[in-house]
């Protein structure tokens, strides 16, 4: 009987560790689409656990799983100080002495910021301020207030630590409990909403509370992630750093879900982690990252024989269950019946008889991906053969959209109608230009000659002056006296015929027998 016993026993025993989890949930941050999960271990080793093993579903819809690591981001530290008067001193200046150790190891990534709690709430580091501020800010605080509100902390932490998206966020709690008469919200109010916030809430305890207190204090501590430590003014920088190590040794998996859908609506996690257990959560997105991306036809597929055709889209769609957003057409245009078969987050099964995958062509209208933007796809007409329904039918390979043709649409034989009548004209054009100048040339010869025969060097052609005698120069002078006179009569004349000025043409000037430069007036 009393073997039967002890292996019924034994039995229970080995039931109950099977049941239990080797693995705890520290805190989540959703930043749609991407859910960072990051956990601890309890007494396993995480470090032989493949992706490939573990599973995550978020209200029942499968997400990706990426990488499963020991935790490399940084950590945003919340301090909490309780300053009210049911706080030692001793034990308040011996926890903001390790705090400020913590702040001189810190590493580069990581950034500390601290809250006190009493009378009122006070944000009084941020994680900006030198490390003197820090010093000189840590100094003054004192445990003189008489009141504790404790809930109204916790609100400000989350909006603190909200606004650090890239980090992971870690308070550390210094008080003697979680007491606080004066707020209107109740204990598991705070733990879901710390919960839902992505915030893991660790505790420095002071060993002179009363066991009720930190009984309570430590229940509130792990449903919100984190574990309490007791400490005395003698040990509080070893409690500390105790509870620091706790915080390094968490492993972070990152998954995906299908769109960046973050409206505040609560939502159940589950991540199953192999054979060593799993974790659940509620959460509440409310920050994701935008998609400016519009969806598009990832694969298409059609079956003649079981009548069915298959799209997947290139993410998760709203509107696939509205057969109203499709047209199935002959190759003569015609519209067939098509019925909805099956609709998922991103693929649509519709079905139809009498197709084939000739000539008949499947239309898309009215859709837009399942995001935040909703961004709207192209309305489109795909065939269901050629090269298009081909490669949609292999998984992983998106269309590639046609290629405009250059040509715009002209036939071969047009374009070389085209091209010769332009090598003709050119042709013509070439001709014409060069018969025109054969014909302008002399002019241009002539014209030339008379603006340049002045800006011949003298000495280039020996001159009629060169050679004539003292008695022929003078009687040149004498006629070419004449001439101009002559000239300006002629144009004293023109000007009071017209009135004006008259213009100075080359063949004004009358030529005179014996002008040496006679010849060259003629026109």
């Amino acid at each position: 009987m009393a073997k039967k016993l002890f292996t019924a026993i034994l039995l229970i025993s080995c039931l109950l560790c099977a049941q239990a989890s080797a693995v705890s949930l520290e805190q989540v941050q959703p930043v749609m689409p991407d859910i960072s999960v990051f956990v601890r271990s309890d007494g396993q080793d995480l470090g032989g656990l493949a992706p490939s093993s573990i599973t995550a579903t978020l209200d029942g819809e499968p997400l990706t799983v990426g990488d499963f690591a020991e935790s490399d981001e940084g950590i945003f530290y919340v301090f909490m100080l309780d300053i009210s008067r049911s706080i030692s001193q001793r034990y308040l200046d011996a926890a903001k002495q390790a705090v400020l150790n913590t702040y001189q190891q810190m590493r580069q990534q990581d950034q500390l910021a601290v809250i006190t709690f009493g009378d009122a709430v006070t944000v009084l580091l941020d994680g900006s301020e030198s490390a003197q501020v820090v010093s000189e800010k840590l100094a003054a605080v004192k445990a003189t207030d008489s009141n504790t509100q404790f809930y109204a902390a916790m609100d400000t932490l989350i909006k603190t630590a909200s606004a650090k998206t890239d980090m992971r966020r870690c308070a550390v709690v210094v008080s003697d409990g979680v007491e606080d008469a004066q707020s209107d919200m109740t204990q598991e109010e705070l733990e879901t909403t710390l919960r839902q916030g992505g915030v893991a809430v660790y505790a420095l305890a002071v060993d002179s509370a009363s066991a009720d207190s930190i009984k309570t204090f430590r229940s509130f501590v792990d449903v919100s992630g984190g574990e309490l430590f007791e400490f005395s003014p003698d040990d509080a920088q070893s409690k500390l750093s105790q509870l620091l190590q706790q915080i390094d040794e968490i492993w972070q998996l990152n998954l995906k879900a299908g769109s960046n859908i973050a409206d505040g609506t609560e939502r159940a996690l589950s991540v199953k982690f192999g054979d060593l257990g799993e974790v659940t959560a509620q959460i509440k997105p409310n920050q994701w990252t935008p998609d400016d991306t519009p969806p598009y036809v990832l694969s298409l597929a059609a079956d003649e024989t079981a009548g069915t055709i298959t799209v997947k889209f290139s993410e998760a769609m709203t509107g696939l269950d509205n057969p109203n957003n499709y047209k199935l057409l002959s190759p003569e245009g015609k519209e067939t019946a098509l019925t909805l078969s099956s609709a998922g987050a991103d693929t649509v099964t519709l079905a139809a008889s009498g197709f084939t995958r000739d000539g008949w062509k499947l239309a898309l209208s009215g859709l837009t991906d399942a995001s935040m933007e909703k961004n709207t796809m192209p309305d489109c007409t795909l065939p269901l053969s050629g090269q298009l329904a081909e490669d949609a039918a292999k998984p992983g390979v998106t269309p590639a959209p046609a290629e405009a043709d250059s040509t715009g649409g002209l036939s071969p034989l047009l374009m070389i109608v085209i091209a010769a009548a332009a090598v003709a004209v050119l042709a013509a054009a070439l001709v014409a230009l060069k018969k025109r100048g054969k014909k302008e040339e002399p002019a241009a010869s002539a014209v030339k000659h008379v603006f340049t025969r002045k800006e011949a060097p003298e000495s280039a052609v020996p001159t009629r002056e060169d050679t004539a005698t003292e008695a022929e120069k003078k009687a040149r002078e004498k006629a070419s006296k004449k001439s101009r006179a002559e000239v300006k009569h002629v144009f004293t004349a023109r000007k009071k015929t017209a009135g004006g000025d008259a213009p100075k043409f080359f063949f004004d000037t009358p030529s005179q027998p014996g002008d040496p430069d006679r010849d060259q007036r003629k026109p």
